[in-house]
Parts: structure tokens; C-alpha cells; sequence
């Protein structure tokens, strides 16, 4: 028969054993207040080496060009400039179309329809007036003359005549005429000197203003 372990005994075991339980609560106490007072270093080293390059941002920063913005007073104002418009003349050429035709007469015959009426009076400061025609001899072998006839007053204008020959196209241009005061029928004619066709194309009187 086993001999019953006396109560000292068990006493001493229990204390044993909340020695050793508190013991181990103790170590693990502080070994988790060491490891939390560890891991606030390294975020504290990282920490103020941020600020620190914040900081060293801030004292040094990268040059810029600096953004000026001009007062009113240095905003440059547009210049108008306004060019002076030389002064438009009137008109000083006139032309006065007479017409076309064509005529074989060895004489002075004129050209139906070739006239106008040309007042001088609507003319203020006449500087020159030419008869102008344009004229062809289809056969080329004769001579062919031309004038302008005042029908109102009975005269041929004086310095009117021209002459041509051959088979080219030609323009010709009067000598200065002077025309008659007040209002006129001018009449164009022409004279061969064969009977052969000699032709007016075009025929007008040109008058320049001063």
C-alpha cells in the first residue's frame, strides 16, 4: 500500500508550477513590448529621411524660369497705323465706238452706221481727241484711205485722214482732231483705190481729259 504524499509537498509542486506559468507569462510580456519598441525605429528612420529629402527639396529647388505677368501698364498697345488714300481721279479717257463696214467707192462713201453723236460740251478739259480704226484690205494690192466726217456742221475733222496698204490688219491712230462745239454726228468713210473691198473692223473716237 503506497504511502500518501504529504501536503507540503503538494503545496510546493503548485507553487512550483505558478512559479514556472508566471515566469513564462512574464517572458512573453516582455519580449512583446521589446519587439514593438524595435519596429517604431525603422519606421522612424524612414520617416525623417523623407523629411529630411522634403526638406532638402524645399532649400534647393530646381531653377524655373520665373512666369512674369505684365502689369497694364506693360502690356505693349497696338499700333494703328492709318495710310492716307491718294485721291481717286475721274476718269479721264473716253472712247466713243462708231462702228464697222466695208466700201469699194473710189470716192468718199460712208460707212452705214459707222456715226455717233458726241456732244463736246460734256467734255470739261479736253486734252487730246484721235480717230482710231482698225482696218484690212482682203485683196492687199491697192491703197485705201479713211476720215471722219462732221454730218451737223458738212466738213470733213480736220486731221482725220489716214491711209493703208496691203493684206495686213493694221490700227490706225489720228493725228489731235478737234471737235466741233456742241453736239455732232460724226460720220466715218472711206475711199480705195481700185475697186476692190477695204474693210473697217472697228472705228472710234478717243478723248483724254486733263
Amino acid at each position: 500500500m503506497e504511502q500518501e504524499m504529504p501536503f507540503w509537498k503538494h503545496a510546493a509542486i503548485f507553487i512550483l508550477e505558478l512559479v514556472f506559468v508566471v515566469n513564462v507569462m512574464v517572458l512573453d510580456i516582455a519580449l512583446f513590448f521589446q519587439l514593438s519598441k524595435q519596429s517604431p525605429p525603422q519606421a522612424a528612420n524612414t520617416t525623417p529621411q523623407t523629411k529630411q529629402q522634403e526638406t532638402t527639396t524645399i532649400v534647393n529647388p530646381l531653377p524655373a524660369t520665373p512666369t512674369v505677368i505684365p502689369s497694364p501698364t506693360q502690356i505693349p498697345q497696338t499700333q494703328i497705323y492709318q495710310q492716307s488714300q491718294p485721291v481717286i481721279n475721274a476718269v479721264k479717257e473716253y472712247y466713243v465706238p462708231l462702228g464697222s463696214g466695208q466700201s469699194k467707192s473710189q470716192t468718199y462713201e460712208n460707212i452705214l452706221g459707222a456715226q455717233a453723236y458726241i456732244n463736246s460740251t460734256s467734255y470739261t478739259n479736253i486734252k487730246t481727241v484721235t480717230f482710231e480704226a482698225a482696218v484690212y484690205i482682203p485683196t492687199g494690192n491697192e491703197t485705201a484711205w479713211i476720215q471722219l466726217y462732221d454730218v451737223t456742221q458738212g466738213h470733213p475733222v480736220w486731221n482725220s485722214e489716214m491711209s493703208w496698204n496691203g493684206g495686213n490688219a493694221q490700227y490706225l491712230i489720228s493725228s489731235p482732231i478737234t471737235l466741233d462745239n456742241g453736239n455732232n454726228l460724226y460720220q466715218v468713210q472711206i475711199k480705195t483705190q481700185l475697186p476692190a473691198y477695204a474693210q473697217v473692223n472697228q472705228s472710234k473716237i478717243h478723248i483724254t481729259l486733263n
